[in-house]
């Protein structure tokens, strides 16, 4: 200040007695910083100057000019930056003619800058996010702002916002359930993520009420993932006593497959099941050659609908039986569940006992089950085979 009063005295004292000099307005000034390429900082004046000069020196050289009308103005954008403590806080501006110099004092005021890049995974111009159904990896939003102090909060619109989330903060990923390729759009949902800065204290102690945003639209994609069929139930369970032929026990058993392909059920190799099937809509099982007279033996029986479980056995005993039903998608995709089976065989039970115990569907069918014996005398072989008809 005393600098400066001197210089003022010194300009009075100058003009009074005709001497060369520089007149400033204003001599001292304040500022935001990032002020735009021509901003003026001061109105130069030069006088008493012998005839032909001007104020041609300006130090710092190129960030500021002197124009024809005298002004001095800042001749390169954003170069004035409190953050990076370019020309901040305060800095001098020095003219000169060849006669006479003065000086113009700047004080750099830091404000809130808008932010200036809203980045998904580390880019900042990609307009399309995958994410792979089945094993979604959230997008990680961050954000570009000169700022270094200062915090964001995103927000989704769009037609398609409600599909998707923000968690965590900075986490981008669908909603459960709208990471489906076979429900999304066949053109991919269109969003759009927004950036909005925070309350935050500057660098000169000021508190600054945020509010400034970058916005970025983007199309988010469902990579598809060929899933297995799903059970109905993870665990089917069912229970019979034998006490003749025909008894009809209903369960439901059906698999989804989201891809919509045809489904082939089929049961996993096991002691007591020593059999496997594959066909559409159906199981279909050929029955053991051989039984045993101390395990039940457990057989699917080809038809659509129903599908038929037959138990054959002449020793009485309860029986807990369990497998692993299978069902096989076009692509080789398998789903499984467990089908658990509590079976009691009376005394004086016939020879052959068959029940049928669940079908594909709820649906009850009623079904007619007879047995035809025939007997082999060469080889004393007798073989018992069901005969099944559906109505």
């Amino acid at each position: 200040l005393l600098f400066l009063l001197l210089l003022t005295v010194a300009s009075l004292v100058g003009k009074a007695n005709g001497q060369c000099q520089i007149q400033t307005t204003p001599a001292t000034i304040e500022i935001q910083e990032d002020v735009a390429n021509g901003f003026v900082l001061s109105q130069l004046q030069l006088m008493n100057a012998p005839s032909g000069d001007t104020i041609s020196f300006v130090d710092p050289a190129n960030v500021f000019v002197v124009d024809g009308s005298n002004q001095l103005k800042v001749n390169t954008d954003g170069l004035v930056d409190a953050e990076r403590h370019v020309f901040y806080p305060t800095f001098n501006i020095t003219v000169a003619s060849s006669c006479a110099q003065a000086i113009v004092t700047v004080t750099v005021v830091d404000v809130n800058e808008a932010p200036t890049a809203l980045l998904i995974n580390g880019d900042a111009t990609a307009d399309s996010v995958y994410f792979t159904e089945g094993n979604v990896i959230p997008a990680v939003l961050s954000t570009t702002d000169e700022d270094n102090n200062q915090t964001h909060v995103y927000t989704i619109t769009g037609d398609a916002m409600t599909s998707f989330e923000i968690t965590h903060g900075n986490l981008f990923s669908p909603v459960d359930g709208a990471a489906n390729f076979e429900t999304a759009p066949r053109f991919g949902y269109n969003v759009t993520i927004t950036s909005t800065d925070q309350p935050y204290t500057t660098l000169d102690g000021m508190q600054d009420m945020g509010g400034l945003q970058v916005s970025r639209d983007i199309t988010v994609y469902i990579i598809n993932v060929v899933e297995p069929p799903v059970f109905s139930a993870d665990t089917y369970a069912a229970s019979a006593v034998a006490r003749e032929l025909s008894q009809i026990t209903v369960m439901g058993i059906s698999a989804v497959d989201d891809d919509g392909t045809m489904i082939r059920y089929g049961v996993e190799t096991t002691a007591i099941l020593a059999f496997t099937s594959d066909i559409p809509s159906s199981f279909n099982v050929t029955a053991p050659s051989t039984t045993s007279a101390s395990t039940p033996v457990v057989a699917f029986a080809r038809g659509d609908n129903p599908t038929l479980l037959i138990v054959q056995n002449t020793t009485p005993g309860v029986y807990n039986l369990s497998c692993v039903l299978t069902a096989t998608d076009a692509s080789g995709k398998t789903g499984t569940a467990t089908l658990l089976l509590d079976i009691v065989i009376l005394p004086g039970a016939t020879t052959t006992t068959t029940h049928v115990l669940f079908t594909t569907t709820t649906t009850t069918t009623i079904t007619t089950i007879t047995n035809t014996t025939t007997t082999t005398t060469a080889s004393t072989t007798t073989t018992t085979t069901p005969t099944i008809s559906t109505t």
